[in-house]
């Protein structure tokens, strides 16, 4: 166990330094500016707040078992799988940048091998954007079957309309 100890440290009194004509300091922002922003380029810079992020864990969630709906990849597990997640697409029109996902509306369920083509494969972007609206498509379709299906889980039907809502889809 450590003890405090009453040592003190002792300062040393500084010699006044001399003045000189220097350049003027970087301009800093504001403190009371926040962080997260983006500035504008043109005539008008000012702070600009990044858009709303949308999360939904239960639509993530609802992934897991359910078919692949990439169908890309010869190994793929298109009949449902233990390795099945929501892949989230991978564009800045999807809110994607940097160290950011994509709002969960725009996800897909993709197994294990779908999932690394799509996200570190040698495709072109071009194409995995193709695969990915295909995908998306199904998703679509498959949230719009979930949504009226009587016999879902309640809360999977819930988000599954959150997801249509988002996308400005009536369920």
């Amino acid at each position: 166990m450590l003890k405090r100890t009453g040592w003190v440290r002792r300062f040393k009194a500084r010699e006044p330094e001399e003045v000189c004509a220097a350049p003027p300091a970087p301009c800093r922002p504001h403190p009371a500016t926040a962080r997260a922003v983006m500035a504008r380029v043109d005539e008008s810079a000012r702070p600009v707040p990044k858009p709303e992020v949308h999360r939904n864990r239960h639509l993530l969630d609802m992934a897991q078992g359910k078919p692949c709906l990439f169908r890309w990849m010869d190994n793929c597990e298109r009949t449902g799988g233990t390795t099945t997640v929501a892949a989230h697409e991978n564009s800045h029109e999807a809110g994607k940048a940097g160290a950011r996902k994509a709002n969960d509306e725009r996800s897909a369920w993709a197994c294990a091998a779908c999932h690394t083509a799509y996200d570190q494969g040698p495709a072109t972007a071009m194409v995995k954007k193709q695969v990915f609206m295909i995908a998306m498509d199904r998703q679509i379709k498959a949230w719009q079957r979930i949504a009226a299906d009587k016999n879902e889980k309640p809360a999977d039907r819930r988000a599954s309309r959150w997801a249509l809502e988002q996308w400005g889809i009536a369920s």
